[in-house]
C-alpha cells in the first residue's frame, strides 16, 4: 500500500530532468528500510510474539501513509476543497 504510493509521490514531487535519479535513488532506500523492517519484526515476532509483530507493522503502514497524506503536492489539496 505504502510502497506504491511512495513512487506515485516520488513523480509528483522530482521535476522532469531529475525523476530518473529520483527513482535510482528510491530503489536502495526503500530495499534498506524493508530490510531493517523485516528485521524488526522478526525480532519482534521472536521475542514477543505474533501480535507485537503485525501490530508494528500496523503502526508503520499507517504512519507512512499519513507521512504521504500530509506530504502530498499543493494542487491535489486546493482541488479537494
Amino acid at each position: 500500500m505504502v510502497e506504491a504510493g511512495s513512487a506515485a509521490l516520488n513523480s509528483e514531487l522530482v521535476p522532469d530532468p531529475r525523476r530518473d535519479r529520483a527513482f535510482g535513488v528510491l530503489g536502495p532506500i526503500d530495499s534498506i528500510g524493508d530490510v531493517i523492517a523485516n528485521s524488526m519484526v522478526g525480532i519482534l515476532y521472536t521475542l514477543v510474539g505474533s501480535a507485537s509483530a503485525y501490530g508494528w507493522g500496523a503502526v508503520l503502514a499507517r504512519l507512512g501513509s499519513a507521512w504521504m497524506f500530509i506530504r502530498r503536492p499543493q494542487a491535489d489539496r486546493t482541488q479537494q476543497k
